[in-house]
């Protein structure tokens, strides 16, 4: 990187993003970054509420790709723009006023073309926010796990590993991150780049569908020869949901093995992540609640991953949901 600011793309995808697109594109406008050298694009999907309207009535590059996968959108958006830069944020986050300066300067810091961010909290956010993102202190380090809500990559790397996967309904981001690893190129994950995610689900419902479709191209998105504990988790979940019905007629002792075995995944789930985030903590309820929301996202996944498994053997059409 050199000392001249190059010019920035940021691109948007957005789908019935009206609740939250206004306040995305004001902090977009509040960014400390010399407004002659940014432009926005906003990729539309389709929407059917009035994001289209709200994202014109900020002055930004507003297009409109309906009915094709996250991954398309967000390389439609590249197509339109003319940035050396491009930076990826959702129509749902609110990036720092210093996104795009801590991101080059990372970029300088560190030699390397590709800075993530992280998700916070809203304000308030309800139980099922909190007990998701049970410790959203961001931090610096390196890692192949990027979010689509927070990247900043230069064009040619970008462009070198062919974009985002248009296949994928979800876990797009992922994909890129594994794919820039696997050319060899450091992708790090900066404190100062995380952004205020609006978007969590925040009940139980909402919760359960969004892990059904993020896992819905489970098997297209896995990584090849990588052991990935949680589509293990997930798999045995899915194996002990079928297994409950019939072992209730088969024997007692059955039944109750299995039925466990459906609880024990989500206890593990949830050991995981209070070791990964160092919650140390003796309330009781926290832990109930964390376990709560990991057998929901065990149950959605397990519902996502049949899908894929269906769609995989051609037993049901591989339709876009979603983005």
């Amino acid at each position: 990187m050199t000392d001249r600011l190059p010019y920035v793309s940021i691109v948007i995808p957005a789908f019935n993003e009206e609740r939250y697109i206004g306040d995305c594109l004001r902090s977009v406008k509040a960014l400390d970054y010399p407004s002659e050298l940014i432009e926005v694009i906003v990729v539309d999907n389709g929407s059917t509420d009035s994001t289209v309207e709200i994202a014109k009535s900020h002055g930004v590059a507003v297009y409109s790709i309906p009915g094709v996968r996250v991954g398309a959108v967000r390389n439609y958006g590249v197509s339109k723009s003319r940035g050396e830069i491009l930076a990826f944020l959702d129509g749902d986050c609110l990036p720092p006023s210093n996104w795009i300066h801590s991101a080059l300067a990372h970029m300088k810091e560190k030699d390397t073309e590709v800075v993530g961010g992280t998700y916070l909290l809203r304000d308030n956010p309800s139980w099922v926010e909190s007990s998701w993102v049970i410790n959203p202190t961001p931090v610096d380090k390196y890692s192949s796990l990027l979010v689509g809500g927070s990247i900043v990559i230069t064009r040619s790397a970008f462009l070198s590993v062919g974009g985002f996967n248009e296949k994928l309904n979800a876990g797009e981001d992922s994909a890129l991150g594994y794919e820039l690893n696997s050319k060899g190129y450091k992708v790090c994950l900066a404190k100062t780049c995380a952004v205020i995610h609006l978007g969590y689900p925040r009940n139980l419902k909402e919760f359960t569908l969004r892990q059904v479709w993020h896992a819905s191209s489970y098997l297209k998105s896995r990584r090849k020869g990588k052991l990935d504990l949680v589509f293990v988790i997930t798999l045995l979940f899915l194996l002990f949901l079928i297994i409950l019905p019939i072992s209730l007629i088969l024997s007692y002792q059955m039944a109750l093995a299995t039925l466990i075995g459906v609880i024990a995944m989500p206890i593990v789930l949830t050991a995981k992540r209070a070791v990964s985030a160092r919650l140390l903590t003796l309330r009781l309820d926290r832990y109930v609640k964390m376990f709560i929301l990991d057998f929901s996202y065990l149950l959605g996944r397990a519902w996502g991953l049949a899908k894929s498994i269906l769609i995989e053997v051609n037993l049901l059409s591989d339709k876009k949901s979603h983005y």
